[in-house]
C-alpha cells in the first residue's frame, strides 16, 4: 500500500534536484531512498523517473502523481497540525454553563485572558441556573459548569472543585442612604428596596431571611437574571443590589466613573462559593482543562 513517506521521498528528490541531496535532507542513505522510489513504482505500476543524461527527470505520469501527492501531503500536514494544537489545548470546542454571578464576576476576566492567547478553538458560555445546568451537564451538552451548586460530595458521577468564598455585599448608587449608615442587621437593610439574581440553592435560606421581612414591611424585592438591568435601576433609585463582592467590584469599578458604591454586609455570615462541576467519567479535552484552570486562576 502506498504510504505518505513515498510521496514525501518523491517530492524531496524533485525539490532537491536529485537523490544525493534529497537523501541527505531526509536523513536517509541514497540506496534507501532509491529503494523507496522503486517500491513506489512497484505499488503503482508506473515509472516515476527517466534518465536525461546524468539527471533524473519526472515522467509525465510521475509529474501528475507528484501534483496530487503534494496536495495529499499538505492535507496530512494540516491533520497533524490540528492534532498537535488539540493536544496543547489550542484547538477544539468547549461549552461551559455558568450562573449569573459567575457570568458577571469571572467570565469577563476569563475571556480577556483567553483573547491574549494563540488559540484556534471556540468557547461557548451559556448562563443558567442549577435546575437547567446540572441536567445539561449530566446529558453531556456541557463540558463543565461553574455555579454555586449544592452537590453531594459522595456523588459518584460528579467532581466538584470549589473556588474562593465570596461574601455578599450591597451595590448602591453614590450618596445612597446606606453609605452614610451601613446596615448592621437585616432590619437596617430592608429600609430600601432590594434586588438580586435568583439565589442559588445554597443561599436560599439567606435570601428568604431578607426578602421575607422586607415584603412584610411593604418593601419591594426584585429578582432578575441580569445584573446589567439591576445595576441600571440602582443608579437612578434607592435599589440595593445584593451580590457577591467579586461581582460588585467588577460592576462598580471606579465609583467616579460608574456612580456606584459597595456597602459591606458584615452581619451576613453566609458566603457564596462557586464550584467547577464536571462529570467524573467524562474525558475533558486539553482546551476544556485549560479553561477550567483559567477559572481557578481568576478566582485566586
Amino acid at each position: 500500500m502506498l504510504e505518505l513517506r513515498h510521496l514525501r521521498h518523491l517530492a524531496a528528490i524533485v525539490d532537491h534536484g536529485g537523490l544525493e541531496k534529497a537523501a541527505e535532507a531526509l536523513g536517509l542513505t541514497q540506496p534507501a531512498l532509491t529503494k523507496s522510489v522503486r517500491r513506489m513504482e512497484e505499488l503503482l505500476g508506473v515509472p516515476m523517473f527517466e534518465r536525461a543524461g546524468r539527471r533524473l527527470v519526472l515522467t509525465p505520469i510521475g509529474a501528475e502523481i507528484l501534483g496530487d501527492g503534494r496536495r495529499l501531503l499538505r492535507e496530512a500536514d494540516d491533520v497533524e497540525r490540528r492534532a498537535s494544537l488539540w493536544r496543547q489545548g489550542q484547538a477544539g470546542r468547549v461549552t461551559v454553563g455558568v450562573g449569573p454571578a459567575v457570568q458577571a464576576g469571572y467570565v469577563p476576566e476569563v475571556l480577556r485572558r483567553l483573547s491574549t492567547e494563540a488559540i484556534e478553538g471556540s468557547l461557548l458560555i451559556e448562563t443558567g441556573h442549577a435546575e437547567n445546568l446540572l441536567p445539561r451537564l449530566m446529558a453531556g451538552t456541557l463540558d463543565f459548569a461553574v455555579y454555586d451548586f449544592t452537590v453531594d460530595p459522595h456523588d459518584p458521577d460528579i467532581v466538584a472543585t470549589p473556588l474562593k468564598d465570596d461574601p455578599i455585599v450591597a451595590l448602591v448608587r453614590s450618596h445612597h442612604p446606606l453609605i452614610a449608615s451601613p446596615p448592621k442587621t437585616a432590619a437596617d437593610l430592608i429600609v430600601c428596596p432590594m434586588g438580586s439574581v435568583p439565589a442559588p440553592p445554597g443561599l436560599k435560606g439567606v435570601a428568604d431571611a431578607l426578602t421575607g421581612p422586607a415584603r412584610a414591611a411593604g418593601r419591594m424585592t426584585l429578582e432578575c437574571d441580569s445584573y446589567v438591568a439591576l445595576v441600571a435601576a440602582a443608579k437612578t433609585s434607592d435599589l440595593a443590589v445584593l451580590t457577591p463582592a467579586r461581582v460588585a467590584a467588577h460592576l462598580a469599578g471606579g465609583e467616579a466613573e460608574t456612580g456606584l458604591a459597595i456597602v459591606p454586609l458584615d452581619f451576613l455570615s453566609a458566603t457564596t462559593r462557586p464550584q467547577i462541576i464536571r462529570r467524573r467519567h467524562r474525558p475533558q479535552s486539553p482546551l476544556a482543562r485549560r479553561v477550567m484552570k483559567l477559572f481557578e486562576d481568576v478566582a485566586g
